[in-house]
């Protein structure tokens, strides 16, 4: 098992665009742990990064955030404990964030929801393997330490469950229901012709195009999933997809999902912003003044906002980074707000505009003391 996790930092604009390493193979982690098994999402702001890695023979996790303010680490233990295994086994982030999924053969599947503003695991649920079958015909290993692979569909509903010989398509919506998983493809014995490599199925990937691509190695064929989003068998299998003119090695790569974006109006969206929030289209341009703040905070809209006297914010709420309410004030009509924060120790806040339950906008609020 790997002994240490490592960070290197790279700056892709520098020298001309050719790059500079900045950091190089920074150990931010000394533990056993489990190969094959890092995976990561954007954090609830739309900024950051959570990365997680496993505890070997274990069911604690490393929850990693990685910012421009540095890399901190956390642990949680939840699940079960896992047994020893040969398998490499696999680990997977829904696209939104909210569902993580690992997998062996030896310690079955486990789904954990997952909090992308506090980077915690709040639920698991565990399914056995004996539901995952790999028994085939035509390639069968006892061991069962050959390569599997786990991806999300692009609407996250869907979690397909790739055996080095077989391919299941679990339903997240009817779990616990006997159509939840469906077999989507087995191995048929087909062989590269140009080769004789058997054409098995390998690591995923969740292209942009929203196709899944599977590639085992040592062939020329990449296989795909065309339509993820569909219900087996609609969602499709095509086992020569892409020819591949070269000779790969264990699989495809797996990136974050760069697209996921902030939690709008969420606690955790704590970068400055204005916007249209969801649901309404009114849009805002404030300032807070002073902020940082002593004893009390100016909220205004500014000029050529498109709001009319202020009477697009109904209320201005602050509240605390670990998401408590402190204050909650009504939006002065056609004058700046005023908010009192003489009272609140020194630190961090969130303040936000809201209209009808919507978030209109979010602003970090520092308050100091003299």
């Amino acid at each position: 098992w790997p002994s240490r996790l490592l960070h290197t930092s790279i700056n892709f604009a520098s020298n001309n665009d050719t790059g500079l390493c900045i950091i190089n193979s920074e150990v931010v982690l000394r533990d056993t742990l489990v190969p094959g098994f890092i995976v990561s999402t954007r954090q609830g702001n739309g900024r950051d990064f959570w990365l997680v890695v496993q505890k070997f023979e274990s069911n604690k996790y490393f929850i990693i955030l990685n910012s421009i303010e540095g890399i901190t680490i956390r642990e949680q233990v939840i699940g079960s404990p896992k047994l020893s295994y040969l398998e490499a086994g696999a680990a997977a982030f829904s696209p939104d964030g909210t569902v993580y999924a690992r997998f062996d053969h030896w310690n079955g599947l486990e789904l954990l929801e997952f909090d992308r503003c506090s980077g915690s695991f709040m639920s698991v649920i565990s399914l056995p393997t004996s539901l995952f079958a790999d028994t085939n015909q035509f390639w069968y290993n006892q061991n069962h330490n050959d390569p599997t692979g786990l991806v999300f569909s692009p609407n996250s509903r869907y979690l397909y469950i790739v055996r080095t010989n077989q391919l299941y398509q679990l339903d997240l919506q009817l779990i616990g229901q006997a159509s939840a998983i469906q077999l989507v493809a087995s191995y048929d014995g087909t062989r590269d012709t140009t080769n004789n490599q058997r054409m098995l199925f390998g690591t995923p990937f969740l292209a942009p195009n929203g196709v899944i691509y599977l590639y085992y190695g040592g062939g020329k064929w990449i296989a795909s999933i065309p339509n993820p989003d569909l219900t087996a068998p609609a969602c499709g299998f095509n086992r020569t997809a892409l020819y591949y003119p070269g000779l790969g090695y264990a699989g495809l790569p797996q990136p974050p999902n760069y697209y996921l974006g902030r939690l709008t109006g969420s606690l955790c969206d704590t970068l400055e912003w204005t916007g249209v929030a969801s649901g309404t289209q009114t849009e805002i341009v404030w300032e807070l003044s002073p902020n940082p703040a002593i004893h009390e905070v100016l909220v205004s809209l500014k000029a050529g906002s498109g709001v009319s006297g202020g009477a697009a914010v109904e209320v201005y709420a602050l509240y605390s980074l670990d998401g408590r309410l402190l204050k909650r004030v009504s939006a002065t009509n056609g004058a700046a707000t005023r908010l009192w924060v003489g009272d609140l120790p020194a630190g961090l806040y969130l303040l936000q505009a809201q209209q009808n339950g919507y978030v209109l906008g979010s602003r970090r609020l520092a308050v100091v003391r003299d």
